[in-house]
């Protein structure tokens, strides 16, 4: 006989699932509500620029006819 310790037991897919789950950011209502957060400021950012965009637009089309 020998004292050699015994294998360990393979992981079970559902143990790997669940220490998989156990990490998934997505899980946290905080983490959720920044995303939520930063996409309607990253939005609101594009809607503005090209409304600015539009402004300056509307302002030289005014100002400088073309003919």
């Amino acid at each position: 006989m020998t004292d050699a310790p015994e294998a360990p037991e393979p992981i079970i897919p559902a143990v790997a699932e669940a220490a998989a789950h156990a990490t998934d950011p997505w899980r946290f209502r905080d983490f959720r509500l920044l995303w939520l957060g930063r996409i309607a400021a990253v939005l609101a950012i594009q809607i503005q620029s090209s409304a600015l965009l539009w402004q300056v637009y509307e302002i030289a089309r005014r100002d400088h006819p073309i003919a």
